[in-house]
């Protein structure tokens, strides 16, 4: 388990998550709890993973959320659907990874407030540290991700894109 995972496993014990939910799911059901939630993204992460031509995103979903599963972590339904809906775009098409990771930022930061609005600082502090991660890697691992595939793909406007934007970086002062 990384070590990131760990450092917070024993605050809040022995009573460890507190099934808050924060309204409804996307359908309009009854949210279900976080820790009934979790295994799913866990396991729908570990599904894509497996199809070809997956980037890294839902390899790293699935190593996170068996971390946090593990640990007793939850996730609630909005950041839920979120990172279904990011697996699914990735997937079809219809999101990049820099999406993802704001989409997932954005969501867990508005998690991470309400957790901490609601006296549960374990869920709160885990919530804002994936935030922050999700951020810092849509400025960083996403773009390189995306910037590695346009320049080794087989359309010629793709591999036009990535060489101009790669002189663009190059000419940044130092």
């Amino acid at each position: 388990m990384p070590a990131a995972l760990g450092m917070f496993n024993e605050i809040d014990k022995p009573g460890g998550h507190k099934n808050t939910k924060f309204g409804k799911s996307a359908g309009g059901a009854a949210s279900k709890s976080p820790d009934e939630l979790r295994p799913n993204v866990t396991q729908t992460a570990a599904e894509y993973a497996a199809k070809p031509g997956a980037s890294y995103y839902p390899h790293a979903v699935h190593l996170v959320s068996q971390g946090l599963q593990d640990n007793k972590f939850g996730i609630t339904q909005s950041s839920h659907d979120g990172v279904i809906g990011n697996l699914q775009g990735l997937h079809e098409g219809s999101q990049h990874l820099v999406g993802a990771h704001m989409t997932e930022s954005v969501g867990f930061g508005k998690d991470a407030l309400k957790h901490a609005m609601n006296g549960e600082f374990r869920d709160g502090a885990m919530t804002a540290a994936g935030s922050v991660l999700n951020a810092a890697a849509s400025m960083t691992a996403a773009p390189a991700h995306m910037f590695d595939s346009m320049r080794k793909s087989d359309k010629p406007e793709h591999v036009a894109a990535a060489l101009s934007s790669h002189t663009d970086f190059g000419s940044l002062a130092d």
